[in-house]
């Protein structure tokens, strides 16, 4: 699979879904339809229902929020036997996510890239996590194993040997890659290629090893967090790759400049064990990590920008209001409620 079926997979998902493209989107979008007609010839299979067959309109008709209540149901029930959740629960992800794995099986099985050949539409599993209070724990096919945090998509093959060793992630996830051999004793490499928004921004490649990715699209900066093993970040727009080391993190920013620099591990990998950890971090950012966790809005009503950084370490269970309430301890913010929304003030006076 090559990098671009990925990247134009989400597109192509938001082309037939009706989702609008922005600017930048559309452009990508455009430069890969002009590349051939082939690629023009399988837009319009994939915007004709008919032609696509049962399978697609059924997964178009789904109800997205119904499908992730019945999803968080019955990952809770299963909570209380095991933490693995079994691959059979995937079917009831939100339809968002599940239409893009069909779109890239339907890309397959269209042709794919030239002289690939056909393959077949269902080779695909798509899952997307909303907001949620607890970690989400996917195996994939080839024993690997992923940790997804609120608000988190990813692509993952069903194929079980090299052929399914990639993933698409936008939003974070942790990664405990198990280690495959070929034939002749080589590694067979592990890549995940991170996606803002339908865009590709970097791939990572691993040799089996455990890694930390955040990459949510309203974030400025993708953060790649290595504790054990090896991978490689190659960032999209093709700036050298850069090699990390067990206990660093890769700061990737808009511009694809990279960064290094020694990790908080502990605070970067906290809500993985279900804890809320924000160190030295500003109001919006804090702010940024309540509403993907809470499934709550937010709206700053500042009349200047708070110039102070926060930090807190509670368990995920911990309720909103009371997080909220320490974090007006500290006298630099002050909240309230309108309509569901948190609103950020200023401190009273």
């Amino acid at each position: 699979m090559q990098e671009i079926d990925e990247q134009v997979a989400l597109l192509l998902y938001k082309r037939v879904s009706g989702e609008e493209l922005e600017e930048e989107e559309i452009a990508a979008l455009d430069r890969w339809l002009d590349q051939s007609a082939h690629h023009r010839a399988l837009l319009e299979e994939l915007l004709d229902e008919t032609r696509m067959g049962e399978d697609v309109k059924a997964l178009l008709a789904i109800d997205e929020n119904a499908a992730l209540e019945k999803l968080q149901g019955r990952i809770a029930l299963e909570r209380k036997e095991a933490r693995i959740v079994s691959p059979v629960f995937v079917r009831y992800a939100a339809a968002a996510i599940i239409i893009v794995g069909a779109v890239l099986g339907a890309y397959f099985m269209y042709g794919g890239p030239a002289g690939k050949g056909p393959a077949k539409k269902d080779a695909f599993h798509g899952l997307k996590i909303t907001h949620r209070k607890e970690t989400f724990i996917q195996p994939l096919p080839d024993g690997s194993i992923v940790w997804m945090n609120a608000a988190t998509k990813i692509i993952y093959s069903k194929e079980s040997g090299a052929a399914g060793r990639s993933v698409i992630l936008e939003g974070e996830a942790y990664f405990d890659i198990r280690t495959l051999y070929g034939k002749s004793g080589e590694k067979i490499p592990f890549n995940v290629i991170v996606a803002k928004n339908g865009i590709e921004r970097a791939r990572v490649d691993v040799l089996g090893t455990q890694f930390n990715i955040s990459a949510y699209p309203e974030e400025d900066t993708t953060r790649i967090t290595l504790l054990k093993g090896q991978v490689l970040l190659q960032p999209a727009n093709k700036t050298p790759a850069t090699s990390l080391q067990p206990g660093q993190t890769a700061e990737l920013d808009k511009n694809g400049t990279v960064r290094v620099k020694e990790a908080d591990t502990t605070q970067i990998t906290g809500w993985k064990n279900n804890r809320i950890i924000f160190d030295t971090k500003d109001i919006r950012s804090v702010m940024r990590m309540i509403e993907r966790w809470y499934d709550v809005p937010v709206r700053f009503d500042l009349k200047t920008e708070i110039p102070v950084t926060f930090t807190g370490n509670r368990p995920s269970s911990v309720p909103v209001s009371e997080l909220l309430s320490l974090m007006e301890l500290t006298g630099n913010v002050h909240f309230t409620m309108k309509v569901d929304t948190i609103v950020v003030h200023n401190p009273q006076p």
